[in-house]
């Protein structure tokens, strides 16, 4: 049973999990029996699953299934029989040995012997977490296994801690982090990186690490939060120097205490600061070695320590790598890389390959130097393992003059099997040297700078490391010249670099201190194409030669019967290429040239004169062109003209490198790019695939109809998209291939999610579009458990409440009629720990008209909280709802609703729901969705005024505090008033009202009554006359208005 081995006492409590609770549950981490009792393995390949007592997660042992023989192993490690429901799930951990090879699947079956899967697992090279979930599977009795899939040797897959239902997690913070890779105190680790791994307590959520060179620093602020990451990397590190690190797991209870420091050292600094260097591995300093398996020293047999090397052995069957990475090396001159290798290669293994790469800060390399699969032949190097057949190579450094280089030697294969070999390395300074003739000669012209062979000095026959050469020669006074002269062999490879030069001379015995120059020149052996001259030979293959007359390079051609010449290429594919750069025969002697093997194959040209022929290409089967030439007695200078071949191939071409898409949200698809594919060959293409590739290659994808035939000079466009699924910045690969998989190209892909997330205070007004950037759209019921589909459509922008003249101008419309359920979903919201408040405007209309109407009796409208971020949507957590039997305002009216109940990160929908075709429809806005600080506004316009005599105009006011003004005189708006004021100019009774809007979108209002009967300006312009006095009770009123 499952144990908790990292604490000493902490008591688990099981409970159950799903809406129906389980009758039985497992907590198994494999420590007793095996298999467990109840569990079951169901084998198909020639391994299964076993304990292992090395490499568990919990406690001493495992469940493991490994591949150590050939044959797949495949086997499916089956618990007990489950009861489960649909919200019930199972958690473990588990991982491989191979980032390459092996895969974890979750099934399920009734009868534990027909499984379906349910869940593909994507395991690391450290344990992880996972939890699989059984919702999508019916409630039942259920066997699930544990289905392992490896097919390759010397590759295994851990498994451990099985828990079902998922345990309560005691109140307690989590004990410390163990088992630290490296371990603590390791020293002499690579500077270039170092990958740290531990293993986290079961009750740790995540964990943090503290990092750096100084431990009194660390603090558990100052630590970086790694999530539930068990493994951390650092590269670019200082030499000689030692790093602490610490790991703080930690869970909803707090961080584990007493966490322990542990550190490791670099190695010290073996940088190389003069040159030439010299490594032979007797006692080699400062190499680091990396990869999937190793360099390593070697003696071949006889012990001969003085030609001790590095070698690398491919393990048989499954291949991989092997790294060895030189010490620094300053380079202040133009300098070379000079190294001996051999190889064990063999026909079976085409796929051995050795490669030497350089690098100014150890993580990024240049190849400069690559041999593989045929390439490894006698001419390269014997397929025997003795230091004699080892060769020599030389790479030139010359581009690092000023830097400090790294130099890697990469043994790679496929599957391995046969070793590779590398000796006496040194970098040194470049001398180049020139060619002079063909011999291998010494020789000295006494004063005079032109080279003649008579003047032998003394000669030496396959040199190899240092010589001399001696002779008698009278030495002059002032400058003498000496060559050094090279005969090379028939089997000299083009681009080998002759390497010698002079270092002294000695006359008498005695070396002279003499200045030694050396001419710059060319060291490379260029072997001289072949030379065909007509007349010579009647047939040739070739894809590279002079082509002369039959009087060669330098005289005119003679009198000759008819000379015929057939030219085939000399490789597949290939066409014959002739391009002439002199001609010049007599105007009857006619160059004839055959499109094909015979002079009956049909007529490409007869020439003569001194008109240049244009050039010439085969388009016979066999590639082939037939020359005829019948020179007469008047002789010309004839032609020179070089062959070569012109490859019938495709070639596919992309009309990019790159792509960089508009950055963009989350399931929001990017403006999609157009690319070509363009066929730059001389045969047909016909692309049959392509193949994205990286960690976020599933955001990317293609639009293409295969197969695609392109004729030479076309292209066909395909379309490249991006919808990202989770924030950041995001890089794939599309590749390209034709039908043979010979002809391919790729191109990058870059994208960037946008993170959306908003904090409060914000407003959005629908003016720009709806969805909102960030805002998304969904279809599907509100359930207990709703099931959402993200869609383009349902609600869209529209003037709000169907009035284009409101002030609200755009808002996000929905109209009701047929069977949808259609949401609107705000970004991520991040509310922190302070409580707010969500404001927005909503009305409902007739459907396109402004007039009063109600929701349909099989509908309604609701704000639904998402309290994970959007991960679930539920009928419990409806903040507000209205239904048929509520009113809304046809022009509008403001809602707010409190979210102070809730903290961390949310969303929230406006969803609208009809579950039958309306009898009328109609129309929901919103607008203006705020989220601010709870709304507590209040505004005073003073008390009603009703005094008789006042001065006219008068001004009602208040504070100008807030964002927005709107005065009302009985209960209609004034237009143009939305200042924080209000002037009377006019008598009258007036019944004011002012509403005012906050920056948060808070609103408050105030009433105020004026009655201006009578102003003051009035009764100082009016003469009143009131008679007669006395009177009987009745008088006469006279006004006399100036």
């Amino acid at each position: 049973m499952w144990s908790n081995s990292n604490t000493s006492t902490i008591e688990v409590f099981a409970v159950l999990s799903g809406a129906s609770y389980p009758s039985n549950y497992i907590g198994e981490s494999f420590e007793n029996e095996f298999h467990p009792e109840g569990w079951n393995i169901q084998n198909n390949g020639v391994n299964q699953w076993v304990q292992y007592s090395y490499g568990s997660y919990e406690g001493e042992k495992c469940a493991r299934l490994s591949n150590s023989s050939l044959g797949n192993s495949i086997s499916n490690l089956i618990t007990p029989q489950l009861v489960i429901t649909n919200n019930d799930f199972i958690t473990f951990y588990a991982k491989k040995n191979s980032t390459s090879y092996g895969s974890l699947i979750i099934t399920y079956s009734e009868d534990s012997i027909n499984f379906i899967n349910l869940d593909t697992i994507n395991l690391s090279t450290s344990y992880e977490s996972f939890t699989v979930s059984f919702e999508n599977i019916p409630e039942g009795n259920y066997y699930i296994g544990f289905l392992g899939d490896l097919s390759t040797v010397y590759n295994y897959l851990s498994l451990d801690a099985v828990i079902y239902p998922p345990i309560y997690i005691p109140p307690y913070p989590p004990a410390a982090s163990t088992e630290p890779v490296p371990a603590d105190l390791t020293e002499d680790l690579s500077i270039f990186t170092v990958d740290m791994s531990w293993n986290n307590n079961f009750f740790a959520n995540a964990c943090k690490i503290n990092f750096g060179t100084d431990q009194s620093t660390f603090t558990e602020d100052s630590a970086e939060d790694l999530g539930n990451l068990e493994n951390y990397q650092k590269t670019s590190l200082e030499y000689g120097t030692i790093y602490y690190w610490q790991i703080l797991p930690y869970n909803d209870y707090g961080t584990a205490e007493n966490c322990p420091i542990w550190s490791f050292t670099t190695m010290a600094d073996p940088t190389i600061t003069s040159l030439p260097w010299f490594e032979d591995f007797e006692e080699p300093e400062g190499w680091l070695t990396q990869g999937t398996f190793n360099w390593t020293l070697y003696v071949p047999a006889g012990g001969d320590d003085n030609v001790q090397g590095i070698r690398a052995l491919y393990p048989a069957y499954s291949g991989g790598n092997a790294e060895a990475i030189s010490p620094p090396v300053v380079l202040d001159v133009d300098a070379e890389l000079v190294f001996k290798w051999s190889h064990g290669y063999t026909t079976n293994n085409p796929t051995a390959q050795m490669q030497v790469s350089t690098s100014t800060n150890g993580l990024d390399w240049e190849v400069i130097w690559d041999k593989e699969g045929e390439d490894f032949d006698s001419d390269d190097g014997a397929n025997s393992f003795a230091p004699g057949d080892y060769v020599n190579a030389v790479v030139s450094l010359a581009n690092y003059n000023g830097q400090t280089v790294y130099v890697k030697f990469d043994a790679i294969s496929e599957y391995g099997g046969y070793p590779v070999f590398v000796d006496s390395i040194e970098i040194k300074e470049s001398v180049d040297m020139e060619f002079i003739s063909t011999t291998t000669t010494q020789t000295n012209t006494s004063s005079d700078n032109d080279f003649e062979e008579i003047n032998e000095f003394g000669s030496v026959n396959n040199p190899n490391g240092d010589f001399t050469i001696t002779g008698t020669q009278n030495i002059l006074g002032g400058t003498n010249y000496f060559w050094l002269v090279y005969g090379i062999s028939e089997n000299a490879t083009l681009e080998n670099i002759v390497d010698a030069q002079c270092n002294s001379v000695k006359i008498d015995g005695i070396i002279q201190n003499t200045e030694i120059s050396i001419p710059d020149g060319d060291r490379e052996i260029h072997i001289a194409p072949d030379t065909i001259i007509m007349g010579t030979t009647t047939e040739i293959n070739t894809c590279f030669a002079y082509f002369y007359d039959n009087g060669g390079v330098n005289a005119n051609y003679i009198s000759a019967s008819n000379e015929t010449l057939v030219i085939y290429p000399d490789g597949a594919d290939a066409k014959v290429k002739i391009n002439f750069s002199v001609f010049n025969t007599y105007f009857s002697d006619d160059l004839v040239i055959y499109d094909g093997n015979s002079n009956s194959a049909p007529l490409i040209g007869e020439y003569s004169g001194s008109t240049i022929p244009e050039e010439i290409i085969s388009s016979a089967n066999d590639g082939s062109l037939t020359i005829e030439f019948s020179p007469s007695s008047n002789a010309n200078a004839g032609w020179e003209a070089v062959v070569s071949c012109h490859y019938m191939i495709p070639d596919l071409e992309l009309s990019v490198s790159s792509i960089t898409f508009e950055n963009t949200y989350e399931n929001v698809a990017a403006p999609s790019h157009e690319i070509f594919i363009r066929n730059d060959g001389a045969a047909n293409l016909n692309v049959a695939s392509h193949q994205i590739n990286g960690a976020d290659a599933s955001m990317f994808s293609v639009s293409a109809t295969y197969p695609m035939e392109i004729i030479p000079g076309d292209s066909v466009a395909v379309y490249i998209g991006f919808t990202p699924t989770s924030y950041g910045d995001k890089i794939a690969g599309v590749l390209f291939t034709d039908v043979t998989g010979e002809y391919t190209d790729l191109a990058l892909l870059y994208g960037h999610c946008i993170d959306p997330t908003l904090t409060p205070s914000f407003t959005e007004t629908f003016n720009e579009s709806v969805p909102a950037a960030g805002w998304q759209s969904y279809e599907g019921q509100l359930t207990e458990n709703s099931n959402l589909t993200i869609v383009p459509v349902g609600w869209f922008s529209a003037d709000f409440a169907n009035d284009n003249e409101h002030e609200n101008g755009a808002s996000a419309k929905r109209e009701p009629y047929f069977e949808e359920n259609y949401w609107l979903v705000t970004p991520p919201i991040n509310l922190g720990t302070q409580g707010f408040d969500l404001h927005f405007d909503l009305a409902l209309t007739t459907h396109n008209e402004n007039e009063e109407s109600s929701i349909d009796l099989n509908g309604k409208f609701a704000v639904v909280i998402s309290t994970d971020n959007g991960e679930t949507w539920s009928s419990n957590n409806i903040l507000q709802e209205w239904n048929n039997s509520d009113t809304i305002s046809n022009v509008g009216e403001s809602v707010s609703i409190s979210l102070d109940d809730y903290s961390g990160t949310i969303r929230l929908a406006f969803y609208s729901e009809l579950t039958q075709i309306a009898s009328d429809g109609y129309d929901i806005f919103v607008d203006n969705v705020t989220v601010g600080t709870p709304c507590d506004l209040n505004i005073d316009l003073g008390d009603d005024i009703n005094t008789n005599v006042i001065d006219l105009p008068y001004t009602v006011s208040i504070e100008d505090n807030y964002a927005s003004y709107q005065w009302f005189n009985n209960g209609v708006a004034i237009d143009g008033e939305t200042n924080n004021s209000y002037e009377i100019t006019a008598l009258g009774f007036y019944q004011l009202t002012l509403e005012v809007t906050d920056e948060n979108g808070c609103q408050a209002s105030d009433d105020i009554n004026v009655e201006i009967f009578i102003g003051m300006e009035l009764l100082n312009n009016t003469k009143i006359s009131i008679y007669p006095n006395p009177n009987a009770g009745i008088f006469n009123l006279e006004i006399n208005s100036e």
